[in-house]
């Protein structure tokens, strides 16, 4: 039995309907009448074509393209020549329309990246390798978009991103085929706004806030809104939205004025959103604020045993009775904490409380960055704390204080004599030292104070200048450290005098407590401290501290979701157990001994569990 016939290859291998091919190959035979070339869609069940014969050989056949109606468009087809043999296997062809194709619109005319757009025309045919709907961007290139579907007359495809377009702006858009391509229609390419800041982030009612970004568009198309955030959204409650008075507005930053707080109706995050005549911008935590409601406290009361009566030993028994006002506002205080629901019966003696607590392990100064709290360094001495002396490697000036540069000159004469091997080298090193950094009067000794005067008038000439001896000494410091020139120091004894400098820096870095360059919290236009603190997603602002000790109520909570980076390994939460005891109010006799309260929600989030420890069968005489 022969074997079936093989295509080599096609010539050419795509042409329009009529177009003469030549098929090369083998196994062809002579032509018979069940001899013939089959042309069909690339489509399971499609029905084969047979094209008309020019010529046949045993190697070579002739054919001519059939009409495009029998396929209904140009688009890839397979080809395969069917003998006696059999059929060979399909070789692929491509069938060109009679003309480029024809864009006739492009619905709709304008939208965003990614949207999706219909391209309506004819002679699209089916899509080949080259079939593309292509973007003009600025420059002689092109981009392609996604296809979606693709038929004869009709194309969807999605807008291709901003990124790859070159910006937003007018483009132009054009079909592609293997047989021409269209002329292209306009196109506009728009962007929705983007916020990348929002200053200040916890402002206060009626006060100025600026939002930065890009495509805030025209004025006149745009607006600013406030959305109020809530932890647990209530989908029936109508959104609560403000818009503020705008102060002015560019393409890249927005001022605006908040409300008073009875316009904004409650305080708190909230989310700007700025819309163009394209749309909302995508929130996220850039473009979230929150309002502060800063409380004013005027006064302190506190309790005390006496009443102001004219009698003291009547008002001390008032005051002991602790009677007020309105017991029934202590009774509301009691359901509000649940403490009605409580089962007792008996009285506590012992209470013990178990749960966590978490220290600030993070923390970021006025205009600084965020790094990790010390561990044993009070929060109070990390935001006031001042540079005394220079940074090391800095060409820092002379020291503040006279005083200061005195004692540390005498630190390191100290530190030397301990090291030396000879002590009775002590006072000669002195003088050498003293010989080339002896404190030296200032030149204008005239302006400074009577005290500093008097200091100097003793101080100068007999002992070291510590601050020009900071500056100097520290090539001791280098990867390969070395003595200074100055004094000269005998060859037994280097060692052990760089020994001592290299002690007396960390003695100098130990002693004070100093801020690197540009982590201070001192805001000097508004004359207070302001810096923020926390652990993981709690985030604490002290904006307005001016000093002193830091409580509760020197902090805001940032709105959720912000932080200040990963906290150090071991100081995420603590747990901790309290054990108080109580007074014993002594029950009926015969009432059970034991109780166990339940008071959810009293010590924060979660459910504390508190257990009290009661005595059995107690009566007023044997507790005597």
């Amino acid at each position: 039995m022969p074997d079936p016939p093989r295509i080599d290859a096609i010539t050419p291998a795509s042409a329009g309907a009529g177009t003469e091919l030549t098929l090369t190959g083998s196994e062809f035979g002579p032509q018979n009448p069940a001899a013939a070339v089959r042309f069909r869609l690339p489509v399971a069940g499609a029905a084969p074509v047979s094209g008309p014969i020019v010529n046949w050989a045993a190697d070579t056949i002739r054919v001519r393209v059939p009409p495009l109606t029998a396929f209904g468009s140009g688009g890839p087809l397979e080809v395969s020549v069917h003998t006696d043999a059999g059929d060979s296997p399909a070789v692929p062809f491509l069938l060109e329309e009679s003309s480029p194709p024809a864009l006739t619109s492009v619905q709709p005319v304008r939208g965003l990246e990614n949207d999706t757009i219909t391209l309506t025309g004819e002679r699209f045919g089916r899509p080949a390798g080259i079939s593309a709907v292509l973007f003009q961007v600025p420059g002689p290139s092109e981009v392609a978009a996604t296809v979606v579907s693709w038929t004869p007359a009709s194309i969807t495809a999605r807008v291709p991103s901003l990124a790859a377009l070159g910006g937003a702006g007018r483009r132009t858009v054009a079909v592609r085929t293997p047989w021409g391509r269209s002329a292209a229609l306009p196109f506009l390419v728009g962007e929705l706004p983007e916020i990348t800041s929002v200053e200040p982030a916890s402002p206060s009612p009626a006060g100025t806030i600026t939002v930065r970004g890009r495509a805030f568009g025209p004025r006149a198309t745009g607006t600013l809104d406030l959305v109020a955030v809530y932890d647990t959204a209530d989908p029936t409650a109508p959104p609560n939205v403000t818009a503020p008075q705008i102060r002015s507005w560019t393409d890249t930053e927005i001022v605006a004025d908040l409300p008073e707080w009875q316009g904004l109706r409650t305080t708190g995050p909230r989310d700007a959103v700025v819309t163009s005549e394209w749309g909302p911008n995508r929130g996220d935590q850039r473009s979230r604020i929150l309002i502060e409601n800063r409380a004013s406290i005027t006064c302190w009361t506190r309790l005390e045993p006496h009443a102001r009566t004219a009698d003291l030993q009547q008002g001390l028994g008032y005051g002991l009775q602790a009677q007020v006002y309105d017991a029934l506002w202590l009774l509301g205080r009691q359901w509000q904490l649940l403490e009605l629901r409580g089962e007792d019966a008996g009285s506590p003696v012992n209470v013990r409380v178990q749960g966590t607590f978490t220290p600030l392990a993070r923390w970021q100064p006025y205009g600084g960055s965020a790094e990790h709290v010390p561990t044993g360094v009070p929060l109070e001495a990390l935001a006031e704390r001042e540079r005394v002396l220079p940074p090391l490697g800095a060409a820092g000036g002379p020291f503040d204080d006279v005083r200061l540069s005195a004692e540390a000159g005498l630190q390191l004469l100290r530190l030397i004599d301990a090291r030396l091997r000879d002590p009775r080298k002590s006072n000669d090193y002195r003088q050498r030292f003293l010989r080339v950094y002896g404190l030296q009067p200032q030149a204008d000794v005239a302006a400074l104070d009577a005290l500093s005067r008097r200091f100097l008038a003793v101080a100068a000439g007999r002992v070291p200048d510590g601050s020009r001896m900071y500056a100097d000494f520290q090539v001791a410091l280098q990867a390969n450290p070395r003595l200074p020139d100055q004094p000269p120091i005998d060859g037994n004894d280097r060692a052990g005098v760089l020994t001592a400098i290299q002690e007396w820096y960390d003695w100098c870095a130990e002693i004070f407590s100093q801020p690197a360059p540009g982590q201070f919290g001192w805001d000097r236009q508004r004359m207070e401290y302001s810096f923020a603190a926390g652990s993981a997603d709690v985030v604490l602002d002290a904006r307005e501290h001016d000093g002193g000790h830091l409580d509760w109520y020197s902090f805001v909570r940032r709105a959720p979701g912000t932080s200040l980076g990963a906290p150090a390994p071991g100081r995420g939460p603590v747990p901790f157990t309290r054990t108080a005891a109580f007074c014993w109010n002594v029950p009926p006799k015969g009432w059970p001994g034991c109780c166990r309260m339940y008071r959810p929600g009293i010590f924060g989030s979660k459910t504390a569990e508190v257990s009290a420890q009661c005595t059995s069968a107690v009566s007023p005489k044997n507790l005597d």
